[in-house]
C-alpha cells in the first residue's frame, strides 16, 4: 500500500501517539531502505522501511509487537512522508526561482588563481595529509595503487581524530560523521581489497581496519547504532566479495582458511568479526556455494571433534543450525557432543 494509504489506515488516537515519538538518523541507504531509530520513553528500537515509488513493500521494527503497524513504524512513515513533502517544496522553490546556480567561493578563486601557486599549495597539503595523496594519486594518476594495513590503520585514526580529536564522549551526529568520512576515505582502499580478495593482503586490510574501529568504540562512549550497522555492512560486503570468486578452488580455499582460523586459534583469541564472516559467507552464498560450504564445515567438524571447543554461543548456534538445515548433524554429532 502507498504511505497514504498506510496513514489513512490508522486510527487517529495512533497517529497522535506516533507524533510524540522522536524519529532520530532517519536515512535511505543505496538498496532503498529508509532506516531510522524511534525513541519510546527508555527504549530506543531500529526501524526499516523499504519503498517502491511510495509504496510500501516491507516494513520492520526490533520492537517485535506482532501487528504490521506498530507505533514506532507509523512514526517513521510519518517521517519520511514530511520528508517527501519537504523535497517537494525545494525543488519548486528552486523551479520558480530559475536562477542561474552562483559560484561558491571556492570555485571563483579556482579559476583565478595562477597554476603555479595552486602546485605549491598541493605540495603542502600532501605533506600533511597522505589520505588526499593517495585519493589524488587515485582519481589522477595512471599508476597502480596499492595499499598496506599499516596505511589503512593510519587513514583511519586520522579520519576519527579529526572528528572526535581526543574526546571520551560522542553524540550520533559525530559518530555518524566519522562513518560518513570513512566511507569517503577509504573508498579506494575497498576497491583494491575487491580486486585482491583472494590474496592474504585482503583480510589483513579487512582485520586492521576493525580491529582500529573496535578500539575506537572501546575507547568513546556513546549511544549511536549506527557503528555497529556500518560494521556489520562492512562484514557483509567483505563476505560477498569472497562469494563472487569466480574460480571454485580459490574460493574453497579462501573459505576453508576463515573457517580453520576459529578453530585453530586459542579461545578468547577469535575476533568477533571472525565469527561473523564466516556466517555471512554462508548467509550470501548462491545455492551451489551454500552446499560446497556445507561440506567444508563438514569436513572439519568432524576432523576437529576430538576436542571441545569453547566457541560463542551465537557462533555454536549457527553451526547447529546449518547442520540441521543440510541433513549433516548425525554426522557431526560427536563434535558437538564433546
Amino acid at each position: 500500500m502507498t504511505i497514504q494509504e498506510f496513514l489513512k489506515k490508522q486510527s487517529r488516537q495512533d497517529l497522535s501517539k506516533s507524533k510524540k515519538f522522536p524519529v532520530r538518523e532517519l536515512e535511505l541507504d543505496p538498496k532503498g531502505k529508509y532506516i531510522a531509530f524511534v525513541d519510546d520513553a527508555q527504549h530506543s528500537f531500529d526501524v526499516s522501511i523499504v519503498l517502491d515509488d511510495q509504496v510500501i513493500i516491507a516494513s520492520n521494527c526490533d520492537c517485535h509487537v506482532q501487528e504490521d503497524s506498530c507505533l514506532h513504524k507509523i512514526a517513521v512513515v510519518m517521517a519520511i512522508k514530511n520528508k517527501f513533502t519537504e523535497q517537494k517544496r525545494l525543488t519548486k522553490n528552486k523551479q520558480t526561482k530559475g536562477r542561474k546556480a552562483k559560484l561558491r567561493e571556492s570555485d571563483e578563486l579556482l579559476l583565478q588563481m595562477d597554476k603555479d601557486v595552486l602546485v605549491h599549495w598541493l605540495k603542502e597539503v600532501f605533506k600533511k595529509n597522505k589520505p588526499f595523496e593517495k585519493q589524488f594519486l587515485l582519481t589522477f594518476g595512471k599508476k597502480e595503487i596499492s595499499y598496506t594495513p599499516e596505511q589503512v590503520k593510519e587513514t583511519t585514526e586520522q579520519v576519527i581524530a579529526s572528528v572526535a580529536g581526543k574526546r571520551k564522549t560522542l553524540e550520533a551526529v559525530k559518530i555518524k560523521k566519522i562513518l560518513d568520512l570513512l566511507t569517503i576515505a577509504l573508498e579506494p582502499v575497498e576497491t583494491f581489497v575487491v580486486a585482491n580478495i583472494n590474496k592474504p593482503i585482503a583480510y589483513k586490510i579487512f582485520s586492521t581496519f576493525l580491529d582500529t574501529l573496535y578500539a575506537f568504540d572501546h575507547r568513546v562512549s556513546h549511544y549511536s547504532k549506527k557503528l555497529g550497522v556500518y560494521v556489520d555492512e562492512y562484514i557483509e560486503r567483505f563476505a560477498l566479495s569472497i562469494n563472487n570468486i569466480q574460480d571454485d578452488k580459490q574460493w574453497r580455499h579462501i573459505v576453508e582458511i576463515q573457517l580453520y582460523r576459529l578453530f585453530e586459534l586459542p579461545y578468547l583469541t577469535n575476533k568477533e568479526y571472525d565469527y561473523m564472516l564466516v556466517q555471512y559467507i554462508y548467509l550470501t552464498a548462491s545455492h551451489q556455494r551454500m552446499n560446497q560450504y556445507v561440506d567444508l564445515l563438514k569436513e572439519i567438524l568432524l576432523a576437529k571433534s576430538s576436542k571441545r571447543y569453547l566457541f560463542r554461543n551465537d557462533f555454536t548456534q549457527f553451526l547447529l543450525k546449518v547442520s540441521a538445515k543440510h541433513n549433516i548433524y548425525q554426522d557431526v554429532r560427536v563434535f558437538f557432543d564433546n
